[in-house]
């Protein structure tokens, strides 16, 4: 697609990027500097009808690039970090669980986070982490769906578990005040 402008001096368009996704891409111009402010966002579409009719499907990302633009515009968008959850992980602690816990429950926290948590989502971008995979991480481990190092029967107590909710509650409540993450 061609970058369009309107009267205003910002730019817009949309591009197909796989079967299913478009890149959203927004210019607002050059800053100071001379670099160009632009803003992107991947989004999927999973409905086959409107993949198959070229004017709904265009009429369908005109409204999805309204819709960015007014979240960008209102401050709301917050660009996917590409930190992995293991950097954030690292600068939360150094960071954030030093200054604010005691040694004990930062020693718990680092435990729990070398054995089980990092272990399960180290590979991912914190970005990527999404509510139901931790739900299922949790519930796993309560249920003893997953192998333990020390070799014993593999489900954890509810408390043990609930620390493991409580590790990743304060790195995610973090990241969301450094806006890390939406």
């Amino acid at each position: 697609m061609i970058l369009k402008r309107r009267n205003d001096g910002m730019g817009y368009y949309y591009k197909k990027r796989g079967e299913l996704s478009f890149l959203l891409l927004l210019d607002f111009g050059r800053d100071g500097h001379s670099k160009r402010i632009r803003f992107t966002k991947t989004i999927k579409i999973n409905d086959d009808a409107l993949l198959k009719t070229t004017r709904k499907l265009d009429q369908y990302l005109q409204k999805e690039l309204a819709k960015f633009e007014i979240e960008v515009k209102a401050g709301g968008y917050i660009a996917p970090e590409k930190n992995r959850f293991e950097d954030f992980v690292k600068e939360w602690r150094e960071r954030y669980a030093l200054h604010n816990y005691f040694p004990s429950i930062v020693k718990s926290y680092d435990s729990y986070l070398r054995n089980h948590i990092l272990p399960a989502f180290d590979h991912k971008r914190i970005g990527e982490i999404k509510t139901i995979e931790i739900i299922r991480f949790l519930d796993d481990k309560l249920k003893g769906d997953q192998e333990r190092k020390d070799g014993r029967n593999g489900n954890l107590s509810p408390g043990t578990v609930r620390k493991f909710h409580e590790t990743l509650a304060s790195i995610f409540k973090r990241a969301m005040v450094q806006k890390v993450i939406s």
